[in-house]
């Protein structure tokens, strides 16, 4: 009886874990160290993507597991690429970016 609750209790939980994981982080102005709300952040090769909030937070869900690149673009600043970001099931990526102001 025990050994069969345990069973489907396990199975269950095999069941239930996630296939895809997560990045996040926060993009800010090089020159005074300030988040920068707006900024339009995607995963490259996909549809994912996400926009930066007031506090220049930003969060992609169900990321496919694997190496990817980000882009990140805002009017008047240098188009960023990461390449490189390792997401793992479950886990979640941290990049945190950095932008320069650029003339247009």
């Amino acid at each position: 009886m025990y050994q069969t609750i345990l069973t489907i209790i396990i199975c269950t939980s095999i069941l239930v874990s996630g296939t895809t994981g997560k990045i996040s982080g926060i993009m800010i102005e090089s020159e005074n160290n300030q988040p920068l709300a707006g900024v339009n952040i995607q995963v490259k090769g996909t549809y994912l993507g996400a926009a930066s909030d007031e506090n220049g937070y930003y969060v992609i869900l169900n990321v496919p597991p694997g190496i990817h690149e980000l882009k990140a673009t805002m009017i008047g600043y240098s188009t960023v690429s990461v390449k490189d970001v390792r997401v793992e099931i479950d886990l979640t990526a941290q990049v945190d970016i950095s932008f320069s102001i650029e003339v247009i």
